[in-house]
């Protein structure tokens, strides 16, 4: 009777749970669940193991769910008719040649490890794309909104009751929360008008609870998005009015009952701060001149690590750049795109989003209006943020091309062996497999930089050497943009192994030669050896990289006045507290060179007097 266990019976028939898992797949019915399993994980897996908690994960997530997709849809091509002809349509060709150039920047880009990982990234979306279209997607539409709810509840729970100060629900940051949910918004308002009964009610109390979250976060990129892409829709739907007005009704009321909160007046006063502004413009024109020094792009990825050459000021946000700061995005995907692989493969990036537009234009109904409002609300958004980087995001926008080709595509005649199939997807595979290979090899290098850590907070540094077994090329820097090897030099250095940290620190710049505290702590540890040029000439370097950086400037001018150059070096910890007015260090520092150049003064006028 055990043995009877894993059989489900039916009228006297009996089938094994493979044997129902095949009969699914035969019946088409598995693939768009999995595929609604992929938006699940992707919005909500995390692992505290990890520095940032939700990228890596979920970027072995979406590509092991690419894969099974994959696989399903491939193994049903051997039974059955599968509409290839789809992979006829421009957007396909356009997308390979965005991932051929990106593939291109390898040869010349600094971080071989970060281009490839992009790249990686670029293979997963495009087989997504193809798995999507391919997939039959009503299921799928009909349940996001559902998701969209679950995922408010979470948002408002956090507000109310957890750390309303920062509301970020799934993601790492409330930007990419409140864009998230933006991008199910359109799936909601259409279930509220293509649905009835209980989808319908789905559909309204999703779109209302998206439409409070997003106040509640104060995001004004998502807000230009919304009424953009809202007065759009409304002059096709005007009653979408209906779902605006109930929204906004509810949150004045939720306004108006907490406006003495102070946690709720600090979200108001950030939608008044202007700084993050400031910031992006800095960047974006420091980005600019990127582009123009280099047309062919700095390499997939490679942003983080050109950026810090580049001249940001001298005013209070220059000075913060690259110093208390370490920016790691532009903050704008397009600006990001076009540093990163040049106009040729930013032009390819463009002509995506313009054939998804003209397939909603060839066929605009109720789903390609949502469609539409979809994509253009994320262009928007990706205009002020870093959408590209993480995962739910491009997945959204992913789903929504396909949404937009297949409410275009008619099939067209295509002859294709099964032979030539197998072989195709064999290669498409291999790419796949090593994607998800690569991303499981950066999680547990990642894991290990997160022990790296708490080992440095716990001052055990025989740990932070203990790492190093675990280092991977293919994972030389941390989201922070430092060299993991600079974490192996400085546990050296501490324990007085100091040319093996000299070693490592050398190393480090081999992944990234523009990260100050690396070249500082050269300088740092040459000055200790006794070696002061070889150390100013590393400060220098860092100095140019970042002028405003005050603890090369004053590491810098101790060093000048270690080798009696006291003239120099009050000059340069000077300027150290001047960029940083209570750094005690180079103040203490400045007493010493003024009583060491008092000292030669009272010395020189007893030998020699006053006059000649």
């Amino acid at each position: 009777m055990g043995d009877n266990n894993d059989r489900w019976s039916n009228n006297g028939s009996s089938f094994s749970f493979m044997e129902i898992v095949a009969i699914c797949i035969e019946m088409k019915k598995i693939e768009p669940y999995i595929l609604l399993l992929g938006f699940i994980l992707c919005c909500s897996i995390s692992s505290p193991r990890l520095i940032d908690m939700e990228l890596l994960s979920r970027h072995i997530a979406f590509a092991a769910i690419t894969i099974v997709l994959f696989v399903l849809i491939i193994r049903r091509s051997m039974r059955e008719t599968i509409d290839f002809s789809i992979l006829k349509r421009w957007i396909f060709p356009v997308f390979a040649g965005y991932l051929l150039v990106s593939a291109i920047t390898l040869i010349w880009a600094i971080n071989k490890a970060e281009c490839l990982n992009e790249i990686l990234k670029i293979v997963v979306l495009f087989f997504y794309l193809f798995c999507a279209v391919v997939i039959d997607k009503k299921i799928i539409i009909k349940y996001l909104p559902v998701i969209a709810i679950v995922l408010c509840c979470v948002g408002l729970y956090e507000f109310y009751i957890i750390k309303p100060d920062r509301l970020v629900g799934t993601m790492s940051n409330k930007n990419l929360w409140s864009s998230g949910l933006f991008m199910l918004l359109p799936l909601c308002v259409y279930s509220a008008f293509a649905y009835k009964n209980i989808w319908r009610t789905i559909g309204i109390v999703g779109s209302i609870l998206i439409l409070i979250n997003i106040s509640l976060m104060m995001c004004r990129s998502v807000w230009l998005a919304v009424i953009i892409t809202g007065c759009f829709v409304m002059t096709k739907k005007p009653k979408l009015l209906l779902i605006l007005v109930a929204a906004i009704v509810i949150i004045l009321d939720i306004s108006y009952l907490l406006k003495d909160n102070p946690r709720v007046i600090s979200l108001k006063d950030r939608i008044t701060c202007r700084m993050s502004l400031s910031e992006r413009g800095l960047l974006w024109g420091q980005t600019l001149k990127m582009v123009r020094d280099n047309p062919l792009g700095v390499g997939a990825g490679n942003w983080k690590i050109k950026a810090p050459i580049y001249d940001y000021g001298d005013d209070f946000i220059g000075n913060r750049a690259f110093n208390e700061i370490y920016y790691q995005r532009t903050h704008n995907d397009f600006l990001c795109v076009l540093a990163e692989i040049g106009f040729v493969g930013s032009a390819f990036y463009l002509g995506i989003f313009g054939f998804v537009f003209y397939y909603l234009f060839k066929n605009f109904n109720g789903l390609a209006l949502m469609v539409f409002s979809g994509v253009v609300g994320c262009m928007i958004v990706s205009f002020f943020s870093y959408s590209k980087e993480r995962t739910f995001l491009p997945m959204m926008l992913m789903f929504y091309f396909a949404l937009a080709i297949s409410n275009y595509h008619k099939p067209v005649p295509l002859e294709i062996s099964k032979a030539r199939i197998y072989s195709y997807s064999n290669v498409a595979l291999a790419s796949l497999v090593f994607a998800l290979t690569v991303f499981c090899i950066r999680y547990k290098a990642e894991a290990s930089v997160g022990k790296i850590y708490m080992a440095k907070l716990n001052k055990d540094w025989k740990a932070v050497v203990n790492e190093i077994e675990n280092y991977s090329p293919l994972y030389s820097v941390c989201p922070l943009a430092k060299p993991v090897k600079m974490y192996y030099g400085q546990a050296n250095e501490i324990l007085g192994q100091k040319e093996q940290a000299l070693y490592y620190y050398n190393e480090a710049l081999k992944a990234n030669p523009n990260h100050v505290d690396v070249w500082t702590k050269i300088g740092t540890l040459h000055s200790s050896l006794g070696r002061y040029e070889e150390g100013i000439k590393a400060y220098h370097k860092a100095i140019n990289i970042c002028p405003g950086f005050s603890v090369a400037l004053a590491n810098l001018g101790f060093s000048y006045g270690r080798m009696g150059d006291n003239y120099r070096g009050i000059k340069y910890i000077k300027r150290a507290i001047e960029v940083k007015p209570d750094y005690e260090a180079a103040k203490n520092n400045l007493q010493i060179l003024r009583t060491i150049e008092t000292q030669n003064l009272l010395a020189f006028i007893n030998k020699y007097g006053w006059g000649s």
